[in-house]
């Protein structure tokens, strides 16, 4: 943008200067230099009221530009620190979970115990159980024997 401004001052210079010699240059009839001189002088001013609202209109924009830049880098820093609050609130509910799962986990393997414990105690499967007879084999010579 500093180079567009360049230019538009270079411009309005060049244009006075112009004016300047066209207005010496025709000093020769009073009456068609002063003719010449406010044409020049009204093209002069046309062309600083353009200049200037031209620098202003490019202050403008520059200026909001800059302003949507800073908002969007603030909203943008919001957003970030609000997902960063978000996660780590995630995380302790997660931890607080995870906590009273286990919790729940190790009550429910206590009740099972004490559910089997007394299951045993009114089926009577507390008692202790004969061994089994073991069965041996019999080798087949004496099975033959016994045939016999």
């Amino acid at each position: 943008m500093n180079l567009d401004r360049a230019l538009a001052i270079l411009g309005v210079i060049i244009g006075l200067l112009g004016g300047g010699a066209g207005i010496y240059v025709s000093q020769k009839d009073y009456n068609m230099g002063l003719l010449l001189a406010s044409g020049w002088v009204a093209a002069a001013l046309i062309g600083l009221t353009i200049c200037t609202l031209a620098f202003r209109a490019v202050t403008a924009l520059e200026r909001s530009h800059n302003d949507a830049l800073k908002a969007m880098a603030d909203t943008q820093g919001d957003a970030l620190r609000q997902l960063a609050v978000a996660r780590d609130d995630a995380e302790q509910r997660f931890n607080l979970l995870l906590q009273e799962s286990n919790t729940l986990k190790a009550e429910v393997a206590e009740f099972r115990n004490i559910s089997r414990a007394l299951s045993a105690v009114v089926n009577g499967e507390d008692k202790p159980k004969p061994p089994r007879p073991r069965r041996t084999k019999v080798p087949p010579q004496v099975d033959q024997l016994n045939q016999d």
